[in-house]
C-alpha cells in the first residue's frame, strides 16, 4: 500500500514554511526587515488582492526571497532545535503515518512547502519526499525556487517522479483542497484510492462536501 501525505495542518499543526522562517528569524537568521514586510497586515491584503487578479503571489515569492544567501550548514545546525518545536505540533495524523511505516507500507510526504523543513521531516522519520525546491548555489540558497508544488503537486505524476501505478492501494491524507487536482489525479491513476480529510469545523467540512462533490470525488473520509 503507497500512503501519500500533506504536511502543513495535516502531519503538522502548523505551517511548515512561515514558522520555519519566524524560527530562524529568532534564531537571528534572515532579514529583519522582509519579516516584518511579510507580517504586515496590509500587505498580505494587497499580496491577496493582486493574486486575485493577476495569479501572481507576491507574498510566497517574497517569502522565498527570505533564504536568500542562507547556508546550508547554517540551517542544519539550528534544525534539531526546530524539531524539537516541529515535534510539539503534531497531529494524530502523524500517529497514523508512524503506524503504516511500522505494517511496511510506502509512506511519501507530498508537500507545497519549502524543502529545508521538509528535508528535516525525512531526518527523522525517515520517508520519503516531494516538496517545493529552493535553488542552491555553492551550498547556499538562492532567492529561486526551481520547483514549486503549490497548486501543482499532480506535476509529480507528469514528470514520472512519482508512480502510484504500481501499487493496489493508495491513501492519501490531507487538510488542503488544494490539492483537488492532485486529488482527483490519484483517483484516476490509482487501482484504489481512498482520501483522508483533515477538518476542524463542520463549517469546513460543508465547504469541502461541495468540492468533493463537483470534482466527482469518491472513496473519501473526513477526520476531525
Amino acid at each position: 500500500m503507497l500512503v501519500l501525505t500533506d504536511v502543513c495542518d495535516t502531519l503538522i499543526d502548523l505551517n511548515s514554511t512561515y514558522d520555519y522562517i519566524r524560527f530562524l528569524y529568532n534564531e537571528k537568521y534572515g532579514n529583519r526587515y522582509l519579516w516584518c514586510l511579510l507580517l504586515n497586515r496590509f500587505f498580505w491584503i494587497f499580496s491577496y488582492i493582486l493574486c486575485k487578479l493577476t495569479k501572481f503571489d507576491i507574498h510566497r515569492k517574497l517569502t522565498f526571497f527570505f533564504f536568500k544567501d542562507l547556508k546550508k550548514s547554517d540551517l542544519n545546525n539550528i534544525n534539531q532545535k526546530f524539531w524539537k518545536f516541529y515535534i510539539s505540533k503534531k497531529t494524530k495524523i502523524l500517529d497514523k503515518i508512524i503506524n503504516h511505516k511500522k505494517v511496511g507500507d510506502k509512506v511519501v510526504l507530498v508537500s507545497a512547502s519549502v524543502n529545508p523543513p521538509i528535508d528535516m521531516l525525512w531526518n527523522y522519520l525517515w520517508v520519503n519526499h516531494f516538496s517545493s525546491e529552493l535553488e542552491e548555489n555553492k551550498w547556499m540558497y538562492t532567492w529561486k525556487v526551481k520547483r514549486d508544488l503549490l497548486w501543482n503537486k499532480e506535476s509529480l505524476f507528469f514528470s514520472k517522479e512519482l508512480d502510484i501505478t504500481q501499487y493496489n492501494n493508495v491513501s492519501f491524507y490531507t487538510d488542503n483542497l488544494s490539492d483537488i487536482g492532485f486529488i482527483s489525479k490519484i483517483q484516476e491513476l490509482a487501482k484504489n484510492s481512498n482520501f483522508f480529510i483533515v477538518i476542524k469545523s463542520e463549517k469546513i467540512k460543508s465547504k469541502r462536501l461541495k468540492i468533493l462533490s463537483s470534482n466527482s470525488i469518491m472513496n473519501y473520509e473526513f477526520i476531525s
